[in-house]
């Protein structure tokens, strides 16, 4: 919405495949097909066809969850181009030293480091993923998520902060093993343990959620901590 304001006509978002279900069920909107300004070109040859032009024409393409095809042929044209990514080598699946990988991240990022190809980057360990395999240096911004935020100033929220006799915490995510939402709750019994006053949210879902609840009763956190279903941005 923000990129269709600034450039008007000028801007299309190119969805390569349907909106996952469970992420509109879990306060997402589905996009693909609500704005005149978005192309699914998974819906018919034509739509594929026009999308696969943009990749030709336009003067600016940022590329994210899209198909390879897509990618080589924006780097034919030789024009400007970002990469969007959360980091490459998440601990999980242990993959800095596979082979497979790391050739597939040389052939995909660091064979065009002389063209005009820049990663925005979607996570603190994004930029220094690919620099482990030599791509996108000095070509890395920060980027993120903009889910709609607060419009107060830093004073005018400390002042708000301030008013809360009991310090509130936060913590909003997928409850997924390597993301470790267990940490948070770990970190509430140390403040217990330490007599410190605070008030833990923890808003989301998924296979974890069960060991939290486990860990809230077992530490005596009911009164302390709050699990919530997964809300809107």
């Amino acid at each position: 919405m923000e990129m269709r304001k600034i450039l008007g006509e000028n801007f299309t978002f190119i969805a390569t495949e349907p909106f996952a279900a469970q992420k509109v069920t879990a306060g997402f909107t589905d996009i693909n097909c609500q704005y005149d300004f978005c192309l699914p070109s998974y819906l018919n040859s034509q739509n594929e066809e026009q999308a696969l032009e943009l990749c030709n024409s336009s003067d600016v393409m940022i590329i994210g969850s899209a198909p390879e095809s897509y990618f080589r042929k924006r780097m034919r044209t030789g024009k400007l181009t970002f990469r969007y990514s959360e980091r490459a080598f998440k601990p999980r699946f242990n993959s800095k030293f596979n082979p497979i990988v790391l050739a597939c991240m040389w052939k995909g990022n660091t064979i065009y480091n002389r063209n005009p190809l820049y990663m925005l980057c979607a996570s603190a360990y994004t930029a220094s993923d690919y620099a482990f395999v030599g791509a996108y240096k000095n070509k890395a911004f920060k980027w993120g998520y903009f889910p709609t935020g607060s419009t107060k100033l830093q004073d005018e929220l400390s002042e708000i902060k301030n008013q809360h006799e009991t310090p509130e915490i936060l913590w909003a995510g997928r409850m997924l093993d390597w993301k470790r939402p267990e940490l948070a709750v770990e970190t509430a019994v140390w403040l217990k343990n330490k007599g410190i006053d605070f008030r833990l949210t923890m808003v989301g879902d998924g296979p974890q959620k069960q060991l939290l609840e486990q860990l809230r009763n077992k530490y005596g956190l009911q009164g302390k901590v709050r699990l919530l279903s997964s809300v809107p941005n």
